[in-house]
């Protein structure tokens, strides 16, 4: 079983700001956007707070985990940049994998479910996880 990863285009050509979180192309350079970013909060009355993300959420660079600023010097200009959202998958042996198994014995290792099966047969994993968000 040989697993390969797949990256694919997920959307039309679009600003940052508009972008989806997730990898995205910029340049021949993948950035991954999150959907976390600095959190303001805003008193709504009796107790609660509603938080927000404000001056943009955080953005890195895939390969070397800094801050991606695409060549500018403010958020604003870097919420404008014009990106090509990616979808990112892993296959085995041309099957796209949709779970992940917890390796027994491992705190944090986890193999597509046929690798598990085929490694382990008749064991039932002690966790599983998407592979990709649904």
């Amino acid at each position: 079983m040989t697993p390969t990863i797949q990256m694919n285009v997920a959307g039309e050509l679009c600003s940052l700001a508009d972008c989806p979180p997730g990898p995205f192309l910029f340049n021949g350079m993948i950035g991954f956007k999150t959907e976390y970013g600095a959190m303001s909060g805003k008193d709504i009355g009796g107790g609660k707070v509603e938080w927000e993300v404000t001056g943009g959420p955080d953005v890195y660079v895939m390969d070397s985990g800094e801050t991606f600023w695409g060549g500018t010097s403010s958020k604003e200009a870097r919420a404008a940049l014009h990106v090509l959202p990616l979808k990112i998958s892993m296959e085995v042996d041309g099957d796209e994998v949709n779970d992940l198994c917890l390796v027994p014995g491992a705190i944090d290792q986890y193999i597509p479910r046929g690798m598990f099966d085929q490694l382990y047969p008749g064991q039932t994993p002690e966790a599983t996880m998407p592979a990709e968000p649904r």
